[in-house]
């Protein structure tokens, strides 16, 4: 559909090698990807024969680092031997495959020599979670860090809003949080906004100016949702929840 599936056997050695020539000799650059939700990698049992020459190439130009896959579907690309040739594993919104409880260590389990990262993740909280309290997880890259224009996904909205900074790059309540989990100094943020019933995974965040409260979704039920809302925080939410 994109068109470069037309061109992969003539050009990607082309491709890949130029890219590692060109940027090897940057101290920013930590790892190569060889490829970022490629639903190749998900949808083909020859997956594996794919990545190992790109594999070798890596090595061959650049000895000095890893290669890994952006993979957004594990338990796909595990079976089509994929991940157990990465010297490093990288996954995206991993909590889609395994929950916010077990998150990376079913795949650390199956491949304990290696380190894992979130290759792309979303500010929910279990990611930092995840990468605190496990040693073998080494990082995560949030989509994104700054609102941009684009994506808007809905009527009404500017572009995509799900980030830690605002397009104006003020702080919002997610970045505040994560600036709380990595620093050990207390932290108070003052969060002013109209009472807001957000859904997230089947649970709906209902946020005020002070504290957020969590409340398990009732059926299509809105007003339920705000009923117990009122009950749960009535100095704040009785005068604005219409």
């Amino acid at each position: 559909m994109n068109g470069y599936n037309h061109l992969y056997n003539e050009w990607w050695r082309t491709d890949l090698a130029d890219m590692i020539k060109r940027d090897r000799n940057h101290p920013s650059v930590i790892i190569w990807g060889i490829g970022n939700e490629i639903p190749n990698y998900r949808h083909y049992k020859n997956a594996g024969e794919t990545i190992a020459p790109m594999l070798v190439l890596c090595k061959e130009l650049d000895p000095t680092r890893p290669a890994c896959v952006g993979d957004n579907n594990c338990k796909l690309t595990d079976k089509n031997g994929v991940t157990e040739q990465l010297p490093i594993m990288g996954f995206n919104y991993i909590e889609r495959d395994f929950g916010s409880k077990d998150m990376y260590r079913p795949m650390h389990e199956k491949y304990p020599e290696n380190l894992c990262f979130g290759s792309e993740v979303n500010k929910e909280l279990c990611y930092h979670i995840a990468l605190r309290d496990n040693p073998y997880v080494i990082g995560g890259f949030i989509w994104t860090g700054i609102d941009y224009l684009g994506e808007t996904k809905e009527l009404g909205r500017r572009g995509w809003n799900s980030s830690l900074l605002a397009l104006t790059l003020n702080k919002k309540y997610e970045g505040a949080l994560y600036e709380a989990c990595w620093t050990e100094e207390p932290r108070i943020f003052h969060h002013f906004l109209r009472c807001l019933s957000i859904r997230t995974y089947g649970i709906h965040y209902i946020r005020t100016g002070w504290r957020t409260c969590r409340i398990k979704q009732k059926k299509g039920c809105l007003a339920g949702i705000k009923e117990k809302a009122r009950k749960l925080l009535p100095q704040y939410t009785t005068t604005v929840m219409k």
